[in-house]
């Protein structure tokens, strides 16, 4: 089978007309400046920040959120974010047709999800073993404690204990 070579689309970008501006917006999003988007995301989203919008969360969703679209329309539009009107981020009309206008972005999209759930998977189980290490280090102390007021026959029933904690690592795949 004869191979062919595949060249991207040559189109670079699109032109908008918005309040009598031509905006210009990228075709695409590559991978390089892909993973730099989902890098600040990432970042922004479990930022440690008392003064997030919503308080009952653990997380900065509106912040993250926000922030990339500002990164959207800095990197992959002629637009000057720097001193846009929140306004105009408030009005979805702009950012989506910014957004529905790049072939890729959602695709994207799903990637960046993809990975915030992979942080917080990897978050829930580093809480998990924390808790468990610190559950084994409290019964070990208080094993130590009274290590001094043992007897022969008590030291033996200490051995058995610390084997079945290490057997207990080891089903909870801490120590292998």
């Amino acid at each position: 089978m004869k191979k062919v070579k595949l060249t991207p689309k040559a189109q670079e970008s699109i032109t908008l007309e918005y309040n009598g501006k031509d905006i210009d917006v990228k075709f695409y999003i590559g991978i390089a400046q892909q993973a730099i988007l989902i890098e600040k995301y990432v970042n922004e989203y479990f930022a440690d920040n008392p003064e997030r919008l919503i308080t009952a969360s653990d997380y900065n969703y509106l912040e993250a959120e926000y922030n990339l679209m500002d990164y959207v329309l800095q990197t992959c539009t002629n637009i000057d974010t720097k001193d846009l009107d929140d306004a105009v981020y408030e009005e979805s009309n702009l950012y989506d047709r910014v957004v529905m206008s790049i072939s890729n972005f959602d695709a994207f999209k799903e990637r960046l999800y993809k990975v915030v759930q992979e942080v917080k998977e990897q978050k829930a189980m580093d809480k998990s073993a924390g808790k468990i290490i610190a559950d084994l280090a409290e019964k070990a102390n208080a094993l130590l404690t009274e290590f001094g007021k043992l007897d022969p026959k008590e030291i033996s029933k200490l051995q058995d204990t610390g084997k079945e904690l290490i057997d207990e690592l080891k089903k909870n795949s801490l120590v292998q």
